[in-house]
């Protein structure tokens, strides 16, 4: 029916009989897919008029290779993704860090000239409650010690 000879990866059937079995013959088919995450070849045969046949799996080890290297460079460049994600963030913290050191040093030089008027920079009788009843509201608030009026 069928004399077959293989060349490489490919599979050629020639007739051999009357034009009534050349209908009769095999299609040989060879498929490349990736099966439950495994690169492989099918090769085989189909008899068209009864939809019957055989084949087989083989691993295709050259397009495994590739979609290796494929999987190695999208890995790469997640990897790389991320790497600039995580300086963005050590930035941005770091920028936090001194932006908070500056406040807590003008907070700090706020207190110290603060505590330096109230210590004896505002002069005699400068403000309510400085004196023994001196200031304040009918003398409401007059000889309190331990008030800093600001």
């Amino acid at each position: 029916m069928c004399d077959t000879t293989v060349s490489g990866d490919r599979v050629h059937c020639y007739g051999t009989g009357s034009a009534s079995e050349s209908s009769h013959l095999p299609v040989h088919l060879k498929s490349q897919f990736i099966m439950n995450g495994v690169c492989v070849i099918w090769r085989g045969w189909l008899d068209l008029q009864r939809l019957d046949g055989a084949g087989r799996l083989d691993f295709d080890e050259d397009r495994a290779r590739i979609e290796d290297q494929l999987l190695r460079e999208q890995i790469e460049q997640y990897n790389q993704r991320l790497r600039e994600i995580e300086d963005r963030q050590r930035q941005y913290q770091e920028e936090r860090e001194r932006q908070a050191e500056a406040e807590a040093e003008v907070v700090e030089g706020l207190l110290t000239l603060t505590e330096g008027t109230n210590r004896g920079g505002g002069g005699a009788g400068a403000g309510p409650g400085s004196g023994a009843g001196g200031g304040g509201q009918d003398g409401a608030c007059g000889g309190v010690s331990g008030v800093d009026w600001l």
